[in-house]
């Protein structure tokens, strides 16, 4: 049978992860408020920029690497979706999709330890 000789490595959002570029936060780094972990290493990240709900769905890959699965705006947000405990994939799905470079994550990330 196979063993693994490692256990899968979960990952967690530190709170230094960013959404940068132009179009966000007037040029400025945007830090991210909101998350979401999806299981499987993908998470949802987002935050408010003038009122715009903007969110990204990434598969974390390392410390500092993803891979951008989605990224969205919503200006007409429920207001639930600015709240930690209630942001979650029913605010993602009402968002509209943006293009992948609108506001990339610079991402900090650390392994979370699993207990099986």
């Amino acid at each position: 049978s196979f063993r693994a000789t490692e256990p899968p490595v979960a990952w967690s959002i530190l709170p230094q992860t960013s959404l940068i570029g132009s179009n966000v936060n007037g040029g400025r780094l945007l830090p991210v408020k909101l998350t979401r972990d999806l299981g499987n290493n993908v998470w949802l990240l987002g935050a408010v920029d003038d009122g715009v709900l903007r969110m990204s769905k990434v598969r974390v890959l390392g410390p500092t690497a993803s891979t951008r699965l989605g990224t969205r705006s919503d200006a007409d947000h429920d207001p639930s979706c600015e709240i930690k405990s209630t942001f979650g994939e029913a605010c993602y799905s009402a968002g509209d999709e943006v293009g992948g470079d609108a506001f990339p994550v610079r991402l900090a990330a650390t392994e979370a330890p699993v207990a099986w």
